[in-house]
């Protein structure tokens, strides 16, 4: 129920997004995160951002059940 109600969100989401939002959920920090996909540290904050505002959820624990309900990690 949960994929189905959220799909759209998660649809709209960019690669780069799902990329970022996989390492939000693998507990890596902002920083490690440029590091491994070769972006500026304010780039993963903008895309952090960006995530929020589209799924409409504002924390990171929620971010991470969002990811392992739509099998980013």
């Amino acid at each position: 129920m949960y994929v189905r109600k959220h799909f759209d969100e998660f649809r709209s989401l960019t690669r780069r997004e799902r990329q970022v939002l996989t390492g939000i959920a693998q507990g890596f920090s902002n920083k490690d995160i440029s590091g491994q996909l070769y972006i500026t540290l304010e780039t993963v904050k903008s895309h952090r951002k960006n995530i929020k505002k589209k799924t409409g959820i504002p924390t990171t624990a929620g971010l991470v059940q969002f990811a392992i309900a739509f099998e980013l990690i």
